[in-house]
């Protein structure tokens, strides 16, 4: 059990798989615009943040796992920027990106960080 603690519970790890699963579907997918593919992406990243949130719930050091998810959560960004607009190039796919929006959600993620810790908080009592 503790050697998969450290692959489940790393909030790195959890974001680079979420960017693997990201980069998976779409190549699986082929969305045939630009909105299309930022749309997929954020998705994903919302998924990514719940379940981040959702795993802090069974940490001991919560402030910093926040933190580092918190880190993991802008290098998901800084890279998906990357991953997406490598898609548009590569199956040359158009369009406006304003879907790209959607990553302005992470401005959620501090909430449902500490919504992870009042959880935690309310379960110890």
């Amino acid at each position: 059990m503790n050697e998969y603690y450290f692959y489940i519970f790393n909030p790195f790890l959890q974001g680079a798989s979420f960017l693997i699963s990201t980069i998976l579907l779409l190549v699986i997918f082929r969305p045939s615009s630009m909105d299309g593919a930022w749309t997929w992406a954020g998705v994903l990243f919302l998924l990514f943040m719940g379940s981040n949130s959702l795993l802090l719930i069974f940490q001991e050091s919560t402030w910093s796992y926040a933190g580092w998810s918190l880190l993991s959560s802008a290098a998901y960004l800084l890279l998906i920027s990357y991953v997406v607009e490598a898609y548009g190039g590569i199956f040359n796919s158009h369009g406006s990106g304003e879907s790209s929006m959607i990553f302005l959600a992470i401005i959620y993620h501090p909430a449902l960080l500490a919504a992870g810790m009042f959880i935690k908080w309310l379960l110890s009592y």
